[in-house]
């Protein structure tokens, strides 16, 4: 065991001694993403519909080298939960669903347009998630008629038991611009894709003819976003420029 101890410590500190004189960032981002749920109903009468929601962020980031660049941090990010009415325009509903803690491990790739000034940037990473809500849950539910005339009432029951830790995985692809000395603007788009069931929705539907409980739509915790962050090179502070 202290074996591998010390060839963590070894290899950290090889890995230190390489990008000493590379900047390291200090980064604050936030924007919308658009959760992505998987949706069963026999009956056809509800489907996904559009849900957006927030997060905000702190990341710190270490060159590689010119084109590589290491990032960590720790992102705030609500869920929605919602359905559509198949049959009628206006039979939509959403609400808050759970709230999670997110920490990336990301390595991005940065390919430069303008030379020391703007790149196209490439994100592959993985997500180590916390579903704050865990073992709460709740019920909802709606009342309306649909284009048919038929009486349409949902109630909808929430459980968020399924599991407090999950993963994700992250591809996406963004702009940075060195706007200043020392500070980098970046806007990026990612779809991050679930690998456990975190959150389960089941239906209970009634459309005036017959009741169905077999509706259920489960978040994995997959979404994708548009992200705005602004970095500022805190390296600045201890490295020597020439």
């Amino acid at each position: 065991m202290n074996s591998k101890f010390f060839l963590i410590a070894v290899l950290l500190f090889v890995v230190q001694l390489s990008v000493a004189q590379k900047s390291t960032f200090l980064g604050f981002e936030g924007g919308r993403s658009y959760d992505q749920y998987i949706v069963h109903d026999p009956t056809d009468i509800i489907t996904n519909t559009k849900l957006e929601s927030t997060f905000f962020g702190v990341t710190l980031s270490q060159e590689l080298s010119e084109n590589f660049l290491i990032e960590t941090g720790i992102i705030r990010k609500g869920y929605y939960q919602g359905y559509e009415e198949t049959s009628s325009p206006g039979g939509q509903s959403y609400s808050t669903a759970y709230n999670t803690w997110q920490i990336p491990i990301r390595l991005k790739g940065r390919l430069p347009i303008v030379k020391e000034k703007f790149y196209l940037t490439t994100t592959v990473g993985y997500h180590y998630g916390i579903n704050s809500n865990y073992g709460s849950g709740g019920t909802g539910g709606s009342h309306w008629s649909n284009d048919s005339g038929d009486t349409l009432s949902i109630t909808s029951t929430s459980n968020n038991t399924i599991t407090e830790r999950f993963s994700l995985l992250e591809t996406g692809v963004g702009l940075e611009l060195y706007a200043f000395k020392g500070v980098l603007l970046y806007a990026s788009s990612s779809y991050y894709t679930g690998l456990n069931d975190i959150y389960k929705v089941n239906y209970s539907i009634y459309n005036g003819l017959v009741s169905t409980d077999d509706a259920v739509a489960v978040s994995r915790g997959s979404y994708w976003n548009i992200t705005f962050g602004v970095k500022f090179a805190i390296s600045n502070l201890w490295i020597k420029r020439e």
